[in-house]
């Protein structure tokens, strides 16, 4: 597998474990979407968080369970790399697993519901989901407004999203997540 496509899937991991031992779980994915909803004002059981649960759960369901080669309900570094090889990156319809996860990021950070996406709303879904420093979701946010606008249409959001999860080259939105180092393994 292509080294960049590897060293952006490490900075995913990596933002995502909540426990730091390189690993991804269920509950993993669940903090990221309950922090955003939280700070979108979603609180435990209303739609906008049951929501972004309910496709986490299903992403986990379509794309990660099945490569948890050894059924432990944790997901190790190669585990992710195979299921997004097999399920995201490969498949010409790749992304279509996870638009609804997108698309759940954007109704919560879109909070007037305008089909745009401010900076600011940006840096805090960011921030708050992924624990990405605020002056990284600045960056990142630069790297995809192109034009200038000031602001993402949530069809520029979901190119930058296939982008990173979809492509091994440094194409619109392999900076999604901020800068991407390289790993050595």
């Amino acid at each position: 597998m292509n080294p960049f496509y590897v060293d952006k899937m490490h900075k995913m991991v990596t933002l995502l474990d909540e426990n730091g031992d390189g690993a991804l779980t269920i509950d993993d994915f669940y903090e990221a979407a309950d922090r955003v909803a939280v700070s979108f004002g979603h609180l435990p059981g209303s739609p906008g968080y049951t929501a972004i649960r309910d496709v986490y759960t299903r992403m986990w369901d379509e794309v990660y369970a099945g490569l948890d080669t050894d059924d432990d309900q944790v997901l190790s570094f190669d585990e992710v790399i195979a299921a997004h090889r097999d399920t995201i990156l490969s498949p010409a319809d790749g992304y279509e697993k996870f638009r609804p996860v997108a698309q759940a990021f954007l109704t919560l950070a879109d909070s007037d519901g305008d089909g745009i996406v401010s900076r600011k709303e940006f840096i805090q879904a960011m921030n708050q989901a992924f624990r990405l420093p605020e002056e990284d979701a600045g960056r990142a946010f630069d790297s995809l407004d192109s034009d200038g606008a000031g602001c993402l249409t949530h069809e520029q959001i979901h190119q930058a999203a296939k982008g990173f999860f979809c492509t091994d080259t440094k194409s619109y939105g392999a900076g999604l997540f901020g800068p991407i180092a390289p790993i050595r393994m």
